[in-house]
């Protein structure tokens, strides 16, 4: 059940083997501090998803998933929003667009299963100044801390190229530097990953869109790849 908030609490807190129903709860795609509730007897909960918020949903409805509550994604009405639900690991899309696009469709096939989001996260530690870039993009820091210090690698296409969002405020970091994006709009938010010694982790990071690097100052970027451009990146838990 959806709707009338009187009605959704009355059959939430009835007992389980007398309910008719199950009621929802409604959580915004907006707000990055949502998690799943400690306790209570709801276990559907309804996010209105909107594209320009997708680097926050995409961070809080994985904890639902992970806690096996059923999230029910609302108005999913682009190819990119419905792919978007599906690495989020929603357990129900809804769409408008019912006829006529072949893209919204989940499986014919395959029964369902319980989604375990696998997330490449990774750190990133300048090798020159021996710190970490964080979820400031002007600043590093000499301290491995998660979530500030982990990023989320999104593959995009191309050979080793990436979007890089951080952990902790669901943000990239693109060609400005100085400031990150909410979401990737094109090449100013994908990094070309260089290997330099695949053993020790090297590389150089490259933006796609301006061709220059990252380097050891958190602010600015380098023309030319060097000592202070190397970059030493694993994942992490």
């Amino acid at each position: 059940m959806s709707g009338n908030s009187d009605w959704k609490s009355t059959y939430a807190n009835t007992n389980l083997s007398a309910r008719i129903c199950f009621s929802d709860q409604d959580f915004s795609g907006a707000d990055l501090s949502i998690r799943p509730l400690d306790k209570g007897n709801i276990v559907f909960f309804n996010f209105h998803i909107f594209h320009m918020h997708r680097g926050v949903w995409m961070n809080t409805i994985p904890r639902f998933a992970e806690k096996h509550l059923i999230v029910r994604t609302y108005v999913a009405n682009s190819e990119e929003n419905w792919r978007d639900c599906i690495q989020a690991n929603a357990s129900a899309i809804a769409t408008d667009k019912i006829n006529d696009h072949s893209w919204c469709k989940v499986s014919n096939e395959h029964p369902y299963r319980v989604k375990v989001p696998n997330y490449d996260k990774r750190l990133i530690k300048n090798k020159a100044n021996n710190s970490y870039r964080t979820d400031r993009a002007t600043i590093m820091q000499k301290n491995y801390e998660s979530p500030d210090c982990t990023f989320i690698f999104e593959k995009q296409v191309g050979e080793n190229i990436y979007a890089i969002r951080n952990a902790k405020n669901a943000s990239y970091l693109d060609c400005t530097i100085t400031t990150m994006a909410s979401r990737v709009e094109g090449d100013c938010q994908r990094w070309e990953l260089i290997v330099r010694n695949e053993a020790a982790h090297e590389y150089y990071i490259r933006n796609c869109k301006n061709g220059k690097y990252m380097t050891k100052r958190a602010s600015q970027l380098s023309g030319g790849k060097g000592y202070d451009e190397i970059y030493i990146i694993k994942s992490v838990e």
